[in-house]
């Protein structure tokens, strides 16, 4: 991404890159919490105990789209 912003930018575009790891870090584990929770409550007769992990599967897939999408050449 540094390539695409001029050099007298990258501090910034690195601080606003740190920012959005941050702030997803607090999404990711209230999320994927929640999700565990959710999955091994009393009232499910299933339990799936990883479903944090399916669910961090399935972001990682929707994020590698987004990011094949962003820089395809075209």
């Amino acid at each position: 991404m540094t390539r695409r912003v001029p050099a007298s930018e990258e501090g910034q575009l690195q601080g606003a890159l740190s920012s959005l790891g941050g702030i997803a870090g607090l999404i990711r584990s209230r999320s994927l919490h929640l999700t565990f929770a959710w999955f091994l409550g009393a009232a499910r007769r299933i339990a799936l105990p990883g479903a944090p992990l399916l669910l961090a599967a399935l972001l990682m897939l929707v994020s590698l789209a987004v990011a094949w999408r962003a820089t395809r050449a075209g």
